[in-house]
């Protein structure tokens, strides 16, 4: 009872209701025997509640656990069912209360053993109640799941297809319109196939073959084309579903060639009839490796007049064409012509991109009037679309249509034909200094556009000498933006500066005169702060680099400009300003703005107080902004707590820095955007330095008040007492008074000193979880460490010390090759698997050893060794679970190792997103068709196909899983709206199994078994074995 007990509290939990509360408090009691004159009150349940009690069904255990309660519960659903009470309304989809029935067996189905009979015992259970068997039959037909797993019948499977032919027949369209499945019936031709035939021969004879479960006259060519083939072949005669037709005469013409040609190529010609743009596209690459080009008018007539009604299936006739052309080139031109349809076009779009693409002179005039016909739309939404395609094909001769295009009233056109213009180089020039002229900011902003694009000296000087003469704004701000290309960007501390303390990179040789004559001329038009919070009394003095005191004017003038940057940046003109700005004294400035925003409405367009802050700040701001961080991560302001992350990396200081990257750890499951600013702002103040992301880690490790390879001393009264930090991340004590190991600091140390080692000890515990993370990280990466650097780093920093000793270490050569594998001892001398003393060599590198990585004998030495010293890794590591390549993988672009597994929505998410998977695009309807995982290292990243998911989807939804494919890294755009997932083996980004490296493809894998609950994760020890 508890089992149900806990599943209605669970149901009951989103809604903060208790169990008297609702009407499974009925239910509940009824179960406890406590009132069963309850029952005649359940069956007037209505449908929308039974369908509730779905949830309640699954926690039912499998037939022989059944206790009291759960046939208690197991009787009220088959009473209150509709269907086995005679109450039907002939519609397949059934109505609520027939449901939850068959979900006291499905999840047991999917883990039933071939010689247990689930089914069976709720049959005997149904009978047992007087409910005739038809009506059982039909619930099973329309609702009992699975039917077959792993290509064998369940016991649900093994009652229907058992069943004579005349009561199959009367089940059968309910069987097929709940049998979308691929399973069943390759299931029920391998097992039953007297009785398929039989069924299949009433099928013919009363010219309803259609009536066949879909996939079912294919799944049994496929499983016996001897036995099976005169019914196929008259089967494919009385066809009627033309998409099922041109599956099978695929099939037909797979298992005999030639024989029904003739017939198979003309159903294969409706090339409409398949469902989606890859499976259509498939039929044309079929049609074509049959026919050749006599394939192409049966191309040209599903392009020209194949559903022209619905302009959203565009993509799919795209396909087809992409497909096509691949193997007939340019002989496809009847088809691409028909593409040129007034109302599509997309349709348009992508025939002309193949037309382009096949550089053939002779269409030259042909292409050029087709694209300056598009080009004169209207739309903006049009011209955005060919704009960019014209300009790939000649740009030269689209110029004429080009140049209008940059005064449309478009923003995005404007800077669209401005890009496209720019691939003129020089020759846009003259005419570019012509609309530096108009009378319209938006054009002359258009114009600056081009010439930034253009990029070259001459470009740059028609820039400078128009800022001179140039009075608006806003085309200011965009030519400062292009004079001053490096300006903004924060580079690190001089070695001799103070940490936390950056410059300004300076694009333009620009000294503190200039600036002070553009403050100076900037002034009359600057009557007050930009936003009411700051008080300009109290603002503490800034001072440039002479020592000379920013006056009213200039602090104005460096609000004002900072203010009208909308990015976490430098302003292009505020730039300037803080390359003679000494950053030496401008905290406190910069602290008393930040203090001024966080004390008011935080509105979102004075965001420009994070970027100042982070420019001019020093440490101060850190643990300020860290805490916003984390409360506007909670309270759903998250955009601001993004923008404060790229404020921290602007400070670019080690502290700065570290915050950032703990926090691209802390957020990268939870408050994702959070985490995903983070990781961008730390991977582009890592390039700011030419660094990888890791190097800069490694760099901005905190030292916690330790120096390298020492212990710290605290002092007090007559005591003396050290703190190291152990091999488990925690402070180890040793009073050197008495010169013993002590528990603590001592409890009569000062409170200062408690103060102090408390602050040590929070310090110490978030860096250590933020690094356990990471390392591993590392170790899947397969990050190496220059042989000294690994030293320097790892034997004498007390954060990372413990992962010196805790893991095993391989020594790489300059083949990058394993040589050897080692870990530190207490003293950081290092040892080998065996004892034996191990001098790390001076070339080379040195990384965490991946258990693929080892010879089954290494690993089973090492972890001997480690057993021996009672040492556990940090993280799984030469226990870690491998997934190897299963023989036939080898060549493969997709894997079914998870396919069709079911599983809750919000478990495969935490689960997965824990895991690092990230969603996939969001499409129609707000679907996420994948998730996926980057190995950047490895040049790959990973997909898995989703069935069900949805964008704020509930906590009792079920997603299913389906084919695994490996891609090149990065080769896949993700997006909102954008549909460039991969499909089908043709996509030249897929990669094949065998050609995925060895650590990425057992991460991967092992990562989808843990999320999928399957044991697909093979161990090392028994590949061992």
């Amino acid at each position: 009872m508890e089992h149900l007990t806990n599943a209605m509290e669970k149901l009951l939990k989103p809604t903060g209701k208790r169990l008297g509360q609702s009407f499974l408090g009925d239910v509940h009691r009824y179960l406890s025997a406590e009132d069963a004159k309850l029952l005649p009150k359940l069956l007037k349940l209505s449908e929308t509640e039974m369908n509730t009690l779905c949830w309640v069904a699954k926690a039912v255990p499998r037939p022989d656990k059944w206790g009291d309660a759960d046939l208690r519960l197991i009787e009220f659903f088959i009473r209150r069912s509709a269907l086995l009470n005679g109450v039907d309304k002939r519609e397949h989809i059934g109505q609520c209360s027939d449901w939850p029935l068959a979900h006291c067996l499905r999840r047991h189905l999917e883990v039933e053993k071939p010689n247990e009979d689930f089914c069976g015992a709720l049959r005997t259970k149904v009978m047992s109640l007087g409910i005739p068997e038809s009506r059982w039959l039909l619930l099973v037909a329309r609702h009992v799941e699975p039917r077959a797993v792993n290509e064998r019948l369940t016991s649900a499977g093994r009652y229907l297809a058992s069943q004579p032919v005349d009561k199959l027949m009367k089940v059968l369209p309910a069987l097929r319109y709940h049998c979308t499945d691929t399973v069943f019936m390759p299931a029920f031709a391998a097992e039953f196939p007297e009785n398929l035939a039989g069924l299949m021969d009433e099928l013919i004879a009363k010219k309803q073959v259609d009536g066949l479960p879909r996939g079912g006259w294919l799944a049994a060519l496929k499983c016996d084309a001897a036995r099976f083939e005169s019914r196929v072949a008259a089967a494919f005669e009385l066809m009627r579903d033309e998409e099922e037709k041109s599956l099978l005469a695929k099939g037909l013409e797979k298992h005999f060639p030639g024989k029904y040609r003739k017939q198979t190529v003309k159903a294969a010609s409706s090339i409409g009839a398949a469902l989606g743009g890859e499976e259509q596209a498939a039929a044309a690459r079929w049609l074509i490796e049959q026919q050749g080009e006599e394939a192409i008018p049966a191309i040209t007539d599903y392009i020209a007049k194949w559903n022209l009604k619905n302009p959203y299936i565009q993509d799919w006739k795209i396909e087809v064409l992409r497909a096509a052309a691949k193997l007939l080139g340019r002989k496809l031109k009847p088809a691409l012509e028909a593409a040129m349809q007034k109302d599509l076009p997309e349709l348009r779009h992508g025939a002309l991109e193949l037309r382009i693409g096949f550089n053939d002179p002779a269409e030259d005039s042909a292409l050029e009037e087709l694209l300056l016909k598009e080009l004169s739309a209207d739309a903006p939404k049009l011209l955005l679309r060919f704009i960019p395609l014209s300009a790939s094909w000649n740009v030269k001769r689209i110029a004429p249509r080009l140049w209008p295009l940059m005064e449309h009233n478009s923003k995005p056109v404007r800077e669209a034909a401005a890009q496209a213009l720019s691939k003129l180089g020089d020759e846009a020039v003259p005419k570019a200094i012509e609309l530096l002229a108009a009378r319209k900011a938006d054009t002359r902003k258009a114009a600056v556009t081009l010439l930034m694009a253009v990029a070259s000296e001459d470009a740059q000087r028609t820039l400078r000498d128009h800022l001179i003469r140039e009075s608006a704004p806003d085309v200011r701000d965009l030519i400062q933006k292009a004079l001053v290309k490096g300006v903004g960007k924060l580079q690190p501390a001089e070695a001799n500066s103070p940490a936390g303390h950056v410059r300004i990179q300076k694009a333009s040789m620009v000294d503190q005169k200039q600036v002070e004559a553009a403050i100076a001329s900037a002034a009359p038009k600057i009557k007050d702060a930009p936003a009411a919070w700051i008080k300009e009394s109290a603002l503490p003095a800034i001072y440039f680099v002479d020592g000379k005191t920013l006056e009213r004017d200039a602090v104005r003038y460096l609000l004002y400009r900072q203010s009208r940057e909308k990015e976490i940046t430098a302003d292009t003109e505020a730039a300037l300003l803080y390359a003679v700005i000494d950053r030496k004294r401008s905290g406190e400035f910069a602290l008393a703005v930040l203090t001024g925003y966080l004390g008011s409405a935080l509105d979102a367009k004075d965001r420009w107080a994070l970027a100042l802050a982070g420019i001019l700040g020093d440490d101060r701001i850190v643990p300020i902004l860290t805490k916003r961080i984390a409360e506007w991560a909670e309270a759903a302001r998250g955009k601001l707590a993004e923008y404060a992350v790229q404020a921290l990396a602007l400070l670019a200081s080690d502290a700065s820095l570290l915050a950032v990257d703990a926090m691209s750890i802390r957020y990268r499951t939870k408050f994702k955007n959070i985490g995903k600013a983070a990781s961008q702002a730390f991977a582009a103040a890592a390039d700011a330095r030419g660094l990888s992301p890791a190097e800069l880690g490694d760099r901005v490790l905190p030292w916690l008040g330790f120096e390298p390879g020492k212990a710290r001393l605290f002092e007090f009264g007559g005591s003396r007492v050290e703190v190291s930090v152990g091999l488990d991340f925690k402070l180890a004590w040793r009073d050197l008074v008495k010169g013993k190991v002590i528990k603590s600091l001592p409890a009569g140390a000062p409170d200062d000193v408690k103060a102090e080692v408390k602050e040590l000890s929070a310090s110490l515990k978030e860096a250590a979880k933020a690094q356990l993370l990471r390392m591993e990280n590392l170790m899947v990466q397969q990050h190496r460490w220059a042989a000294p650097r690994w030293a320097e780093l790892f034997l004498k920093h007390p954060l990372v010390f413990p992962f010196a000793a805790r893991l095993v270490w391989g020594a790489f050569g300059t083949d990058g090759k394993l040589a050897a594998t080692f870990r530190a001892l207490e003293d950081r001398s290092l040892t080998d698997a065996n004892d034996e003393s191990f001098t790390l060599p001076v070339t080379g590198q040195v990384g965490i050893v991946h258990p693929l990585e080892l010879t089954p004998d290494q690993r089973q030495a090492w972890l001997k060794h480690l057993a021996d010293y009672n040492v556990v890794t940090p993280f799984a590591q030469l226990e870690r679970p491998v997934v190897t390549l299963k023989p036939g993988q080898e060549d493969i672009k997709g894997g079914d190792d998870f396919d069709q597994v079911e599983l809750n929505a919000m478990t495969f998410k935490g689960r997965a997103e824990r895991l690092g998977w990230s969603r996939g695009s969001v499409v129609d309807a707000g679907g996420i068709n994948y998730y996926y995982k980057q190995f950047p290292a490895a040049g790959v990243d990973v997909f898995i196909a989703l069935e069900g998911m949805y964008v704020g989807i509930d906590m009792y939804s079920d997603i299913t899983l389906g084919q695994v494919m490996f891609v090149k890294h990065r080769s896949v755009q993700i997006g909102g709206y954008t549909y460039d997932e991969p499909s089908g083996d043709k996509d030249e980004r897929l990669v094949t199994f065998g050609s995925v490296p060895a650590i990425a493809f057992s991460e991967a894998m092992g990562d989808l078994a843990k999320i999928s609950g399957k044991s697909g994760a093979q161990r090392s020890e028994e590949a061992d074995a």
